[in-house]
């Protein structure tokens, strides 16, 4: 009798608890959904504003790639005062034939670029009106001549070719990063002090140094702006950096080391303010040492680079990079390690929303992104939800006001709701996702899951429509 009453006891309790209890998990799944999970992936992602940057001035490259350097001079670009050769410069850098290849441009302007022979890499009226003022040299890495950079005469019209430039580049999306070259050899803001040889190449003071950099400040204001080594106007300014010793470990472990703990800057007398986190708003880039830098990837030294790449928030390295050589079978593994951890990698983890909508009603959308490179993507492009019907046609599209810029490395919840238009057909759709090209409306950023569209967006789940 007591084992009949416990069993009733049992049935009842299953009956008004446990019963009732499934009935709403069931009912709250049916409204909001089960998790869909991407399947991911681990090809290499060419995405726009990473990755390797060989010279602009070569190409066709056997390894694939997005970005390509400039490294002109004012010699090129003015040879006689007021008048711009940039026709000339567009047609020696194959402008027409990377913007076909939706490749960008990164472009430095130097005033002294050393090289074997004797030159200036100023203009000879130039060179005239500042009486000649600046140093010949003839050192162990290259010839030329480094002009008093604290020449007013220069300075004058450097801010005005700058303001040329822009005029012509600062609304050119092909150019994507302007290289605060300028001062110093290459562009890299040193010149040669050596002490036991006696020689001393004049270095401005920060003023004047200062005065160059707000030059570009001032005109280039559409363009994330890039500059050799820590500084406290770039800190100012939010200016990216590049480090051209990229894989020399003493070089690039000072690089990191001044910008988490500052440095004194003994060409210019000052102490220069650590640069943390200018990564998360502006790009990190850099050359490879020793050009073309391959022994950066061999099985010694592989790890020491991934290491660097991390630390430094690298999203491109060039035009000193591998893209010169044709697929190495012993390398290129290392060579897509590099490309994989590089810049931005995209990843949708989780997405969740009912299974069921009502037309003219709102889509409740959560999502996980897991953003696996070492920076994020640094230009406002809108995320896309849509809708495709069986046939893969895109039914319904809207573009959501997340930010991806702020997708750091790690997790990034995003929630959304999204209006169903009344006038949709009730059926069973597929929900996708993509990342546009503001300028094309089209996707443009490859993400690291499958399912991937011809037209570049992903399939993810399905949705029914109701009415």
């Amino acid at each position: 009798m007591l084992i009949k009453r416990r069993r009733l006891i049992i049935i009842v309790f299953v009956l008004t608890v446990i019963f009732p209890l499934l009935i709403v998990q069931a009912t709250k799944l049916l409204i909001m959904g089960e998790a869909y999970f991407p399947s991911q992936n681990d090809d290499i992602l060419f995405n726009p504003y990473m990755g390797w940057a060989p010279s602009a001035e070569g190409g066709p490259y056997d390894q694939p790639h997005r970005l390509v350097y400039i490294n002109t001079t004012w010699r090129e670009l003015e040879p006689l005062k007021g008048e711009y050769s940039f026709d000339a410069i567009e047609k020696k850098y194959n402008f027409e034939y990377w913007n076909q290849k939706s490749v960008n441009i990164i472009f430095r302007l130097n005033m002294d670029f050393p090289s074997k022979e004797r030159h200036m890499d100023i203009p000879d009226w130039l060179f005239d009106e500042i009486h000649g003022n600046g140093t010949w040299y003839d050192l162990d890495y290259g010839k030329g001549f480094s002009p008093d950079y604290s020449n007013e005469i220069l300075i004058e019209n450097h801010e005005r070719l700058i303001r040329a430039l822009a005029s012509k580049y600062n609304h050119n999306s092909q150019i994507s990063i302007i290289a605060l070259g300028s001062i110093g050899h290459w562009g890299e803001w040193h010149t040669k002090q050596d002490r036991d040889k006696n020689i001393s190449i004049p270095f401005p003071d920060i003023e004047v140094c200062n005065r160059y950099v707000e030059h570009y400040i001032k005109s280039f204001i559409d363009k994330h702006l890039i500059v050799r080594r820590p500084l406290n106007i770039a800190k100012d300014n939010n200016i990216g950096l590049y480090n051209d010793s990229f894989g020399d470990v003493l070089q690039t472990d000072y690089f990191i080391e001044s910008l988490e703990k500052g440095y004194f800057d003994y060409l210019v007398g000052i102490a220069q303010e650590p640069m943390p986190d200018y990564w998360k708003y502006t790009p990190s880039g850099g050359e490879i040492a020793t050009p073309p830098g391959m022994a950066c990837f061999d099985k010694e030294h592989i790890k020491t680079t991934m290491d660097q790449i991390k630390k430094c928030h690298t999203s491109w390295l060039g035009p000193s990079c591998p893209v010169y050589y044709s697929i190495n079978p012993e390398l290129q593994e290392n060579y897509d390690l590099a490309l994989k951890t590089m810049g931005y990698r995209f990843v949708l983890e989780m997405i969740k929303h009912p299974r069921k909508v009502k037309a003219g009603s709102i889509f409740s959308v959560e999502m996980v992104w897991k953003n696996k490179g070492v920076a994020p993507f640094y230009y406002l492009w809108p995320l896309e939800i849509s809708l495709s019907d069986y046939d893969s046609n895109i039914v319904f599209q809207t573009k959501l006001t997340e930010d991806i810029r702020t997708w750091l490395p790690g997790i990034k919840k995003v929630k959304i709701s999204v209006p169903i238009p009344d006038d949709l057909n009730p059926d069973k759709y597929n929900v996708c996702i993509a990342i546009l090209n503001p300028l094309t409306g089209e996707p443009a950023i490859d993400l690291a899951i499958d399912k991937r569209r011809p037209d570049g967006r992903y399939s993810l789940d399905e949705v029914i429509v109701t009415e």
